[in-house]
């Protein structure tokens, strides 16, 4: 069970040690949570995958009027 606290101004969980340990994950770590099937799915975040998701962000940013244009076709 993981129990939810305050951090900050905001809450966080206290993962186990089991839990970090099968992740794979350290203190500093990011996460990615992923909604399935009315649950979480916990992913450690992989800095390429996130490198290359900032990269599409920047594009559809710069690009959405064209983006706008082609979703009316």
């Amino acid at each position: 069970m993981l129990k939810v606290v305050q951090v900050g101004e905001g809450l966080g969980l206290i993962l186990p040690e089991e839990v970090l340990s099968v992740l794979g994950v350290k203190e500093g770590d990011e996460l990615i949570l992923t909604p399935e099937a009315g649950t979480l799915g916990v992913t450690p975040s992989d800095p390429k995958v996130r490198a290359q998701l900032e990269a599409a962000r920047e594009i559809m940013h710069r690009r959405h009027n064209a983006l706008d244009e082609l979703s009316k076709r």
